[in-house]
């Protein structure tokens, strides 16, 4: 049962009938990518809430259960899309650094974790090195920018009054 009809120039082609993802009830969508009824969406809990906060219960209950099983879970998620960097290939870093930091050469770690934090080139994404949590926040707050932290290091360097 599909209607063809031209909108601007273009033949598209709009299903009648669907079936409702949820309930099953014959529904008229109102675009070919509605999948829900919503009709009754207060009533028996159909439609794209419904369907998005079930989809998101259920994530919360997979994750929950992934981090039972490997307490790093989160972490290589983060590491992969963040940096492309796996879970070992930080450790490495992390040895080659002798678990410090790579400016000022201190073992603290990140705020709440026990992790140092990745520091990358933004404009090319690759990794630099680990740093502690108060290098990584002056090299942000320097915008990552030689001239600034040269015209700091000068700074420092002035003779005092």
């Amino acid at each position: 049962m599909k209607d063809t009809r031209f909108k601007k120039g273009h033949k598209t082609t709009i299903v009648k009938e669907k079936v409702c993802a949820m309930c099953g009830v014959i529904f008229k969508p109102k675009t070919n990518r509605q999948s829900f009824c919503g009709g009754h969406a207060n009533k028996s809990g159909c439609g794209w809430k419904h369907s998005i906060k079930k989809r998101n219960q259920n994530n919360k209950a997979l994750i929950k259960k992934k981090i039972a099983n490997d307490p790093d879970f989160l972490r290589r998620i983060h590491l992969k899309q963040k940096y492309n960097l796996t879970l070992e290939q930080y450790f490495i870093l992390s040895m080659e650094q002798e678990n410090v930091c790579a400016i000022c050469k201190s073992k603290e770690t990140g705020y709440q974790t026990n992790y140092m934090y990745v520091d990358h080139d933004h404009a090319t994404g690759k990794v630099r090195g680990l740093l502690c949590n108060k290098c990584n926040f002056g090299l942000g707050n320097f915008k990552d920018k030689i001239n600034i932290l040269e015209s700091a290091i000068n700074y420092l360097k002035k003779e005092r009054i």
